[in-house]
């Protein structure tokens, strides 16, 4: 009865500080530029997301004691698994419990807790949304087509989280995206709770999100840690060590470049079609015998007509669900980022990074308009630089040492053993 009463005392909304944080205000910003990256708006549709996201990931495989310690792991995506899995290599697989959406992506055969229960409370609860939704806040009121799936997962999840949380004997929470509306359900609980939260970060950290409620933190390098004491306004009380990323670990390091430079192109919801075709056709008349690859974030849908014009232009499209990020690095010299946390990773290998406007308004979400070398607006400017670009990989990786300290030191790529018992991680953070 408690727990019940303290779901109607629940703030939602904190569940999607993405959305409707003055710092970020997704929604408006979105609308106005006209962002294909928001959620598809629409009660319905928002609801018919909730359902078939239950019906393809939920699942419980729980084989530990309540009184046994655990390490739980918060996962809603396949970035997310990526930043948290390297380091549980170094704990008794038997003390892992994996929850959230992709909680079978990473769980394979071991402890797993995504439960049905959440979607059917989710559904149960749609009055009690409805009604704390028509006594938001305006930017909240507004942001609520978009992100009454997000809602329901912290309306829907809120009694079983807290009753696993309660009943199980955790050693700490592990996050890599505080964002995620289950990540951000479980943080709001384990601080309720008064649980150990370690963050390990998914992308570098963004100086614009909202409070990260963590007490542990393990950063991949300076840069992140400037932004978190931007972030959080309770920095002094937090515990912060700089290790690198553990994710980074499976990538490998350019060793030399090819003599014709292979071009490679990242792009997102954030970029215009037309903007994209015209740097390819441009590139193209430059560079005739050049390879380009274009890669599209995962999430992105490409269309036919894009994949067409592509293929017109002698154009490789990479598919990220079919090809690795390690593969596309090792086919790629050079790469074309409008605002995507793959610039950083591209430079962590040694490949050069550019940043170039795809984009109708400038965007310095992922990357800093102010980050090393300046923003490319005009694709002659782009064209001379890729012309006059004569540095090794090593020079490269060290401009990036500020994004990773962990680059020329005895753990790069394998950041992940810093976290290791008798180091900073794993025993003095649980």
């Amino acid at each position: 009865m408690n727990i019940f009463k303290s779901l109607l005392r629940f703030d939602i909304f904190l569940c999607a500080q993405e959305y409707v944080s003055e710092r970020l205000d997704l929604i408006n910003v979105g609308e106005v530029i006209d962002f294909k990256g928001l959620p598809k708006k629409g009660i319905f549709v928002r609801i018919l997301s909730f359902i078939l996201t239950g019906i393809r990931s939920c699942g419980v495989n729980l084989n530990t004691s309540e009184k046994k310690e655990i390490h739980v792991f918060l996962v809603n995506n396949s970035y997310e698994v990526r930043a948290l899995k390297p380091i549980t290599k170094y704990l008794n697989q038997s003390e892992i419990v994996w929850l959230g959406i992709s909680a079978k992506e990473a769980a394979i055969d071991h402890n797993l807790y995504h439960p049905l229960s959440g979607y059917l409370f989710g559904l149960l609860f749609i009055p009690l949304l409805i009604f704390k939704s028509l006594i938001s806040k305006p930017n909240e009121k507004k942001a609520v087509p978009y992100i009454f799936d997000n809602l329901l997962y912290a309306i829907g999840f809120f009694l079983p989280y807290s009753l696993f949380l309660k009943k199980h004997n955790i050693k700490s929470i592990y996050v890599s995206n505080h964002n995620s509306p289950l990540s951000a359900l479980a943080i709001e609980l384990g601080v309720s709770y008064k649980l150990n939260l370690t963050y390990i970060e998914h992308t570098i950290l963004i100086d614009r999100w909202p409070k990260i409620k963590c007490n542990n933190f393990l950063l991949s390098g300076e840069l992140s840690k400037n932004n978190l004491k931007k972030i959080n306004d309770d920095y002094i009380d937090c515990k912060v060590e700089l290790i690198g990323s553990p994710k980074n670990d499976e990538l490998e390091i350019k060793k030399k470049y090819k003599n014709d430079k292979v071009i490679g192109i990242a792009i997102n919801h954030a970029d215009n079609v037309d903007k994209i075709l015209s740097l390819v056709t441009e590139l193209r008349l430059r560079f005739p015998k050049k390879a380009l690859f274009i890669r599209p974030h995962p999430a992105m849908d490409i269309s036919k007509g894009l994949t067409e014009l592509l293929i017109k232009n002698n154009v490789s499209l990479i598919e990220p669900e079919k090809v690795l990020l390690k593969e596309f690095f090792k086919i790629i010299d050079i790469i074309i980022v409008n605002d995507s946390g793959i610039y950083f990773e591209s430079g962590y290998v040694g490949i050069f990074p550019l940043k170039y406007q795809l984009s109708e308004n400038p965007s310095d979400y992922s990357v800093p308009n102010n980050f090393f070398r300046k923003v490319f607006v005009r694709t002659q400017d782009l064209i001379r630089e890729i012309e006059s670009f004569s540095k090794m990989p090593e020079e490269i990786r060290s401009e990036f040492k500020k994004v990773y300290t962990n680059i020329d030191d005895e753990n790069d790529f394998k950041c992940s053993i810093a976290v290791d018992h008798g180091k900073f991680g794993v025993d003095s953070y649980g």
